[in-house]
């Protein structure tokens, strides 16, 4: 169970993500783990992925956890796929973004 769940709007794109972000990185700074929500999120582009990408390397450099509160699924898996993140991922990468399951 993460000490703080953020819920992310339904809009997470270019002209949304710059206040997300700081809200982001603000509760990896005051709490361990941090559990990210994109259940209502149905639009993401690649600077919400960047956004995520960068959080989650902030929360690593500084001992903090940052998780998905389900697997990528939707907006979140479509854009993932557009930006080649399903074409060879990582260990960390399917841990993270699809919680152990390699994507198809």
């Amino acid at each position: 169970m993460a000490d703080k769940s953020l819920g992310a709007p339904c809009a997470l794109n270019v002209r949304t993500v710059s206040a997300f972000a700081d809200q982001l990185l603000a509760d990896i700074t005051n709490f361990s783990s941090v559990e990210l929500d994109l259940t209502e999120c149905e639009e993401l582009d690649l600077a919400a992925l960047q956004a995520i990408s960068a959080a989650r390397i902030h929360a690593a450099d500084t001992g903090k956890t940052l998780s998905l509160s389900q697997p990528a699924h939707g907006a979140l898996r479509s854009v993932l796929d557009r930006a080649g993140f399903t074409t060879d991922p990582s260990p960390a990468d399917v841990d993270f973004w699809f919680h152990g399951e390699s994507p198809q």
